[in-house]
């Protein structure tokens, strides 16, 4: 069983999670519901580990700099998501 992925599509589906992360991210910090704020964390914790594992997979060129920036998602989701909330 063979699995080919092309670099083009994986390049989309980044710049698509950016884009939606970007959109939910203004909405949560400037809009009046910061409940969501846990949630959009988790997603992006879970967008963090889809971006290392798929680039570690697929073998992109700059690979190190995805998987760096996929283990800063992880990091930062997963402790936004767990922490407590000040408000």
């Amino acid at each position: 069983m063979n699995v080919s992925v092309l670099k083009g599509d994986f390049e989309v589906i980044y710049l698509i999670i950016g884009i939606i992360s970007f959109v939910l991210g203004l909405w949560v910090f400037t809009g009046a519901v910061k409940g969501l704020l846990k949630v959009f964390s988790a997603i992006i914790g879970i967008a963090g580990i889809w971006l290392g594992i798929s680039s570690f997979v697929s073998g992109l060129q700059g690979i190190v700099n995805e998987i760096i920036v996929g283990i800063v998602l992880i990091v930062l989701g997963f402790w936004g998501a767990l922490t407590k909330s000040s408000s």
